[in-house]
């Protein structure tokens, strides 16, 4: 055991919560510890001994008038590159970018109502939804582009867990696996399952 820290929230007398429920998986870059609590808090601490970095606080809700509600569905969700943070917390319903070494925030949209963010392409943060995949450009936040998944969509129809793989974005239904371009959105190829009466519950490229 190395060492354990709790983080006081400003103006309260409570700290952030870490549980599975309302965390988002920590990560690790460089030195840096960084996790969203999905209460309203994005922190960085030093790996080696947890000294806080910085806090950056957001508003855990969708009453605030500018954020589109959540969906029951996102997991919550942390990317850490080379000089940002990409949040998209469980209960906001927006997507939010804060400058790597200041916690200051860059941008945020509240266009999406993702279930999980797949990756970072080129200067694409990718974002998987309800039957819509969503490119929004890494430093501006601005909608690169987005589309349909499937026109035959219907609630639990769409397969969870899409993947991006390269410059490959998968997304599967019931009946099909599609493969989808990350730089522009296109789709790429199709194929059945072919799985006679059967159908998947997920897949793994």
């Amino acid at each position: 055991h190395r060492w354990t820290r709790v983080y006081p929230v400003a103006g309260t007398n409570m700290s952030p919560s870490l549980s599975c429920f309302r965390a988002v998986l920590p990560q690790i870059s460089k030195g840096a510890l960084f996790f969203c609590t999905n209460d309203g808090h994005v922190i960085r601490t030093d790996a080696r001994d947890g000294e806080l970095e910085w806090i950056h606080f957001f508003r855990p809700s969708t009453n605030d008038g500018y954020s589109l509600p959540a969906s029951p569905r996102c997991l919550g969700a942390q990317i850490v590159t080379d000089d940002k943070v990409i949040c998209m917390p469980k209960f906001t319903g927006y997507l939010f970018a804060l400058d790597k070494a200041t916690g200051r925030r860059i941008w945020r949209t509240p266009i999406l109502r993702g279930h999980e963010i797949l990756g970072v392409y080129e200067k694409n943060v990718v974002v998987f939804s309800d039957n819509s995949i969503y490119a929004v450009d890494l430093n501006t936040g601005e909608l690169r582009w987005g589309r349909s998944i499937d026109s035959q969509y219907t609630d639990g129809f769409q397969l969870p867990r899409s993947q991006m793989i390269g410059s490959s974005i998968y997304c599967g239904t019931k009946n099909t696996l599609h493969r989808f371009d990350a730089n522009s959105g296109a789709l790429l190829e199709s194929r059945d399952w072919a799985m006679g009466g059967e159908v998947p519950m997920t897949f793994l490229v």
